[in-house]
């Protein structure tokens, strides 16, 4: 069989397809209902007793060169009384010879989906659906909507999925094509075909079976998932977003020389060196991060044991780590919001409220906990602390920069001591300042949140802070091109990525002349002093804490902006790294764009070996392996969250809970990150990094990215410049959401209509 129109397709299945039911139909051209209009309309009528829908079926639709998909008009719900105009109305979209077609209505739609049985080229069924009834959720991004994504080897358990896996599986045989597009709907349990045609491909490529790495996944969590000595907790959650989040920082995607450098720099040893010197559980030589065939993921057990103060013991530290999993694993939605919604790594001041939820806990554990905590974020806030430490040996990596940069050392010299002075004195401290602003963000939002102070005190304090991305978006309008780049000029957007340009090598492409600040506060900012801190000092006195109110917004001003400045210095490092690596890259004929497949260990290997006549060759071999396991990587598909090895072949992607960061309504055109114009707009980023400080500067409306969590960088300068923002919608929405062309974002009621 081959495809046709839109009618013809389901005209001439409806009497051989079994899998499902189609509609009862009538087919015109529309130059036949233009000469005989009455007779059309008086036949439908007495064909159909009920509500119509009126549907186009032109030729350039559902090709498979191009769907034209929403170009032409559907209209539902016809009655004899608007059949006339829904004829004509339909008709004014086509062509004298492309059809109109007429069915009955389906009632009581209980599921409406849109289904393919190809994603990236692979072997994966998407299902997207709504349980509302109203099919134009799908489309519109208002709806309640899911998309589940199955393996096509894989034997769902979902009574509605099977029958849409069987529906699938009898088109591809009649139409001897594996990429299919098909609309279905329920109703009283019977499922019914609206649509079918071909999936347009912008390459001939066939499809690729990736069962065989699916089941090497699954063996691969099976085995990280067991029990292990020095590690707590009797399974484990692999997730994008907790944590050192990699979605975030390095994409969903990443290639081999950024993945290998986030490890090398941060998830292999750094980060558990950070915490354990800030008074959590020791985990060094534990990788936080585990790549599945290039897709990033954060072990959550590792993690959470990595939360766990040192003077809790093991039996409630095991059962502390439990109760965290199962915690996750029944609220997924907050994989992006872990300190937040999940697990208890700080002391709060009104942390009983979240003792109370504990319900399987002693009151005796419940006390250990606390005062572990207590203690904990009493020792971090001291002047005494790793943090103040932490503080002067970030400023020693600049030093160390600049002097490896004026040095004569040979290009693999350079980039090796790049990296150990980056981890050593950037990564590690940034790792632990890092941790100091989030214990820093946590008493603060406890302290407005017990009434110590108000909500208007804890905004005012947070927009008295000077930070990295307020400087940049004020300079930007004073200083001159190359001042500017003397200080800026190292940040790229993608910061691990070889391939994004930094500020200094595309100025024209990040700025243009008439930037414009988005909020006109941002370089008049008013000290912050607390007026009554009476409340304040008693509640810092019941609780044990040995400082009084200033000194307390001291420390919260000093961590606050300290992460923001101590990310914008070891990110000098990492790109004065990333240009060596380009430059040694190119004296070896090799391209910056296959640069990105190295892996940095390989480089880092020949400082301790004879560089050999065979460098490029071996560098060459790393590229080509990486370049074709990347292949896979493009078109493999997981879940955000991977609970259980089921989820490895089939999951929903689900609603996600974006971080709404203020309480404004803006309503603005969207715009990418590409655009010339960003003035007014509401811009859509995948993700964020200090690389994307400069829309900040282009008076942008408003900002939604696809991952980020409550305390992420876009987050924390959203919420600086007053700038409405939903940080964290997850991808299905945001692919929605930046196709549209006015959006309302409305953080004060945390929804987003398109």
């Amino acid at each position: 069989m081959k495809f046709q129109t839109k009618a013809r397709n389901l005209e001439i299945l409806k009497p051989i397809l079994k899998s499902a039911k189609i509609l009862p139909l009538i087919i015109y051209k529309k130059k036949y209902i233009m000469s005989n209009l009455d007779f059309v309309m008086n036949e439908i009528l007495s064909k159909f007793n009920t509500k119509l829908i009126v549907r186009s079926s032109s030729c350039l639709e559902d090709s498979s060169s191009s769907s034209h998909a929403g170009e032409f008009e559907t209209l539902q719900n016809v009655t004899a009384s608007n059949l006339k105009t829904a004829l004509l109305d339909v008709s004014s979209y086509l062509n004298d010879d492309d059809e109109i077609f007429i069915q009955p209505m389906l009632e009581n739609i209980e599921f409406f989906a849109v289904c393919m049985s190809a994603l990236n080229y692979a072997n994966y069924i998407t299902i997207s659906y709504d349980e509302s009834g109203d099919s134009k959720n799908l489309t519109n991004g208002n709806g309640l909507f899911r998309t589940a994504v199955i393996l096509k080897s894989h034997v769902s358990k979902n009574p509605k999925f099977k029958k849409i896996i069987c529906l699938i599986n009898e088109l591809e045989n009649l139409y001897n094509n594996a990429f299919i597009d098909i609309e279905i709907a329920f109703s009283k349990n019977e499922l019914y075909l609206l649509q079918v045609r071909p999936i347009v491909k912008n390459e001939s490529k066939n499809l690729h079976d990736l069962t065989l790495i699916h089941d090497m996944i699954a063996k691969k969590f099976e085995k990280l998932s067991l029990k292990r000595p020095h590690l707590l907790g009797d399974k484990t959650i692999f997730g994008i977003m907790p944590d050192w989040n990699p979605a975030e920082i390095l994409g969903l995607r990443p290639k081999r020389l950024a993945i290998s450098l986030y490890k090398e720099l941060i998830t292999d040893n750094i980060w558990a060196y950070g915490r354990d010197n800030y008074g959590y559980k020791n985990l060094r030589s534990f990788p936080l991060m585990i790549d599945f065939a290039g897709l990033c993921y954060i072990d959550t057990r590792v993690s959470f044991n990595s939360f766990l103060p040192k003077s809790i013991d093991d039996k409630l530290g095991e059962k502390l780590v439990n109760h965290w999993l199962k915690k996750l694993e029944n609220s997924p939605q907050n994989h992006d919001k872990i300190e937040f919604e999940v697990i208890l790594s700080s002391y709060e001041f009104d942390i009983d409220e979240k003792l109370k939820d504990m319900d399987n806990f002693s009151a005796d554990e419940k006390t250990k906990i606390k005062n572990s905590l207590k203690n904990l974020t009493i020792d971090i806030i001291s002047p005494k602390s790793r943090f103040y430490k932490d503080l002067e040996r970030i400023n020693e990596l600049d030093k160390r920069v600049k002097e490896l940069k004026s040095s004569n050392l040979a290009s693999i010299d350079k980039i090796y001591w790049l990296i150990e002075e980056c981890k050593r004195y950037g990564t590690l401290s940034f790792a632990g300042i890092a941790r100091a602003a989030f214990i820093a963000t946590s008493v603060l939002n406890s302290i407005a949140r017990v009434g110590a102070i108000s909500q208007r005190e804890k905004n005012e304090f947070l927009n008295s802070l000077s930070t990295v991305s307020s400087s940049l978006a004020r300079d930007i309008n004073l200083l001159t091109k190359d001042d500017f780049l003397k200080i800026y000029g190292h940040l790229r957007v993608n910061t691990y990525d070889i391939t994004s340009p930094r500020y200094d090598e595309s100025f024209d492409e990040y700025f243009t002349k008439n930037s414009k600040i988005t909020n006109q506060n941002v370089s008049k900012k008013k000290p912050f002093k607390l007026k009554n801190t009476k409340p304040l000092n008693t509640l810092l006195k019941e609780h044990g804490f040995n400082i009084d109110a200033n000194e307390l917004f001291e420390f919260l001003a000093l961590a606050i902006t300290s992460r923001e400045s101590s990310k914008f210095i070891f990110t000098k490092a990492l790109s004065l790294a990333l240009n060596e690596i380009k430059q040694y890259a190119l004296k070896l004929g090799i391209s910056n764009d296959d640069a990105a497949f190295l892996d940095i260990k390989t480089l880092l290997g020949f400082y301790t070996t004879l560089e050999s006549l065979s460098a490029k060759e071996l560098i060459l071999s790393n590229i080509a392996k990486n370049k074709a396991e990347f292949e896979i990587t493009k078109s493999l598909n997981l879940p955000p969250l991977i609970c259980n090895k089921d989820d490895i072949y089939e999951f929903i992607l689900g609603e996600n809970e974006p971080n709404f960061i203020t309480q404004k309504s803006v309503q603005a055109m969207t715009a990418s990150i590409n655009d010339s114009d960003l003035n007014g707009k509401i811009v859509c980023i995948n993700s964020a990094d200090p690389g994307y400080d400069f829309i900040f500067s282009k008076g942008i409306a408003g900002l939604i990215t696809a991952y980020g969590g409550a305390n992420s960088h876009m987050a924390v300068r959203s919420n600086e410049f007053g700038l409405p923002a939903a940080i964290g919608v997850g991808e299905d929405r945001f692919n929605i959401y930046k196709k549209a062309k006015i959006i309302t974002l409305d953080c004060l009621n945390k929804r987003i209509i398109v």
